[in-house]
């Protein structure tokens, strides 16, 4: 990410909040300093109907170019979900200085490596049951893969692989029994225990019969 801050200010040279703003000026830290790279007049932006703000909102993406970080005072409504749906970073900046700045960016950097973090743990956990050290014993904890922030469900992980493995037993771990598990059962001729762990998840091995 280019290590640069778009700044919203008023007609009087404060900094402002959307439907205030006048002038958005681009500041980069170049030959370490935060210096104006650039001004942009917006006034007006927030006049209108809900499309021509947006109309105006993507124009202003286009001019921001490799700009991602957008201070002011309480950016909200249709011009924060214009930017954030974009890939911008959105933040509230009540007093403008230099160290300021810096201290920002550094806060949106530090919060970026930790998504990051977060997103390469994800990758890490099994989105489908997967064979334990004994053969035909399958382990799926699906606790931990809902809370990764992935759109898998329960029945788009548990459905396929009850349809094509060849497993004897099968473990899940879940915050609860999932509501179509018992008919998917009752149809499949399976039997299942249920039992409560200490952590309050729910244990569910599934035996299937030969």
């Amino acid at each position: 990410m280019e290590k640069k801050i778009a700044v919203l200010w008023d007609k009087d040279k404060k900094l402002a909040s959307i439907p205030e703003a006048a002038e958005l000026t681009v500041y980069s830290f170049d030959r370490g300093k935060w210096q104006a790279a650039e001004s942009l007049d917006v006034t007006g932006l927030f006049e209108g109907g809900i499309s021509s703000v947006r109309n105006r909102a993507l124009e202003l993406v286009k001019k921001l170019g490799n700009c991602k970080v957008i201070a002011g005072r309480n950016i909200t409504g249709v011009l924060y979900n214009v930017f954030d749906s974009e890939g911008f970073i959105i933040s509230e900046l009540n007093v403008f200085t230099e160290e300021g700045l810096e201290y920002l960016y550094s806060q949106i950097a530090e919060q970026l490596k930790g998504m990051e973090r977060e997103r390469e743990e994800a990758m890490q956990i099994p989105a489908a049951p997967s064979e334990t050290e004994v053969k035909g014993d399958y382990f799926f904890d699906f606790s931990l893969l809902k809370n990764t922030g992935t759109n898998h469900s329960s029945k788009s992980t548990i459905i396929p692989f009850l349809n094509t493995a060849e497993y004897r037993h099968l473990e899940i771990i879940c915050d609860h029994v999932m509501p179509w598990f018992e008919e998917e059962m009752k149809k499949r001729g399976l039997n299942y225990i249920v039992k409560e762990r200490d952590d309050k998840k729910v244990s569910i091995l599934i035996e299937k019969k030969y």
